[in-house]
């Protein structure tokens, strides 16, 4: 797909007195969570919460430093993410660009805004039964798993621009 950079804003959000730092970060789909060099962690005087496992591109494993809360500023978009202290270069994964509702655009390879969600963005929030079974009559208590799985027959999912919709449930009682 090839590379696409962003350039962030970040901010401890428990020290206000500090300065944000802005960062050029290589977004990348394939990875999780944003990724930060040591210096940044260090400018924003972020807390290690806990060292956690993980998997590098080249499929070695190691432990790194888990940071944050750290506060993500992109297009008039805003996000609160962890990071992973690694490397010397920045990394937007997954986890903080879906957080801003933010997309790559193939061709381009810009990051931007969900065009489909313009304004702050949007996020997928759903309950775990449809609408059509919580307005039902009430049953008797059949436990949440149990309950979701006898009462949704099939769910018609659609995807557009790398967001995911349910657009009809099929109940069954």
């Amino acid at each position: 797909m090839g590379i696409s950079n962003a350039v962030v804003e970040l901010r401890n959000p428990r020290r206000g007195d500090l300065e944000p730092v802005e960062i050029e970060a290589l977004a990348d789909t394939g990875s999780t969570h944003l990724c930060i060099p040591a210096s940044i962690r260090d400018a924003l005087e972020l807390e290690a919460f806990e060292e956690r496992p993980v998997v590098l591109a080249d499929g070695t494993r190691r432990s790194v430093p888990y940071v944050g809360p750290i506060e993500l500023r992109y297009a008039g978009r805003i996000g609160f993410t962890g990071a992973l202290v690694m490397g010397d270069q920045a990394l937007l994964g997954l986890v903080p660009m879906e957080d801003m509702d933010l997309v790559v655009v193939p061709r381009t390879h810009r990051v931007v805004p969900n065009p489909a969600n313009p304004g702050p963005g949007g996020s997928i929030a759903l309950s775990p039964l449809p609408p059509s079974v919580l307005e039902q009559p009430r049953r008797p208590f059949l436990g949440p798993v149990r309950a979701t799985l006898t009462c949704l027959k099939r769910a018609d999912v659609r995807s557009a621009g790398g967001a995911v919709a349910v657009t009809r449930w099929d109940t069954q009682w």
